[in-house]
């Protein structure tokens, strides 16, 4: 039981390390043009829209 819960919080930690690290890479990669600004607002989290 207690490995399981290990596991899962493991796995859920990876997978958002993840997410934000492939979220930097594309913000980056296509930081200049307008499909980097679309990124952008898609990807950045809503408590930072209109602040």
């Amino acid at each position: 039981m207690v490995i399981r819960v290990a596991a899962v919080l493991t796995a859920g930690f990876v997978a958002s390390v993840l997410l934000v690290v492939i979220r930097d890479i594309a913000t980056t990669v296509a930081g200049t043009s307008f499909t980097g600004l679309i990124l952008k607002a898609l990807l950045t989290p809503p408590n930072r829209h209109g602040r």
